[in-house]
């Protein structure tokens, strides 16, 4: 029974060990291989890490020319002016006053143009045509007469006489006006015509 039961207890620990040195060599890690040559530098710049390209050198500084100067500098533009205020209205004009009559004399209970009346007439002609907007005012006074409306007669005459020589001169009579007034209140000469030319009204 002894000898019998040797051999089976040696084969169990033959067995034993053999499959732990069997679990063993499993568990060994396999020999690394070695890689060809293009594939190790292909791993060496996969594993290799990137780096920035480098940057351009800076650009040397400019260096004055001897003997170049700078030109000026263009300024600033001026300003514009500033703008000119409008005049301030003007206060309202005087009416201009009343021409200055031409006077025409007449001797007393005289009817006839003397030739100073006849010149200071043909001065009243002139400017009438040169402003053909003006139209001649006859102012008639006289000291003929005993009352005031032979006096206005009288000078109603004398106004006539004087246009119808402005008429004979190319006044148009409508531009003519009469006013016979009789004596005269001021103390100017009492025998006499005034012409006023005057804007049509």
């Amino acid at each position: 029974m002894t000898l019998n039961r040797v051999p089976t207890a040696f084969r169990r620990a033959t067995t034993a060990a053999v499959l732990a040195a069997g679990i063993a060599l499993v568990a060994l890690p396999a020999p690394a291989q070695p890689l060809p040559a293009g594939r190790v530098e292909l791993a060496q710049r996969v594993t290799k890490p990137s780096e920035p390209p480098p940057l351009p050198p800076a650009p040397p500084p400019v260096q004055p020319r001897a003997g170049v100067t700078e030109g000026p500098q263009p300024s600033a533009p001026a300003p514009a002016p500033a703008p000119t205020p409008p005049p301030a209205p003007s206060a309202a004009t005087k009416p201009s006053a009343a021409p200055a009559p031409m006077r025409v004399i007449f001797e007393k209970n005289a009817m006839v143009l003397s030739n100073e009346a006849r010149a200071v007439l043909d001065t009243v002609v002139s400017t009438l045509k040169a402003d053909t907007t003006l139209r001649a005012m006859l102012k008639s006074y006289s000291s003929t007469g005993t009352s005031t409306s032979e006096m206005r007669r009288m000078s109603l005459k004398r106004g006539t006489l004087v246009r119808d020589y402005l008429i004979l001169k190319g006044i148009p009579s409508i531009r003519i006006d009469i006013q016979a007034l009789g004596s005269s209140p001021d103390d100017g000469p009492a025998d006499r015509v005034d012409v006023v030319a005057d804007k049509k009204s």
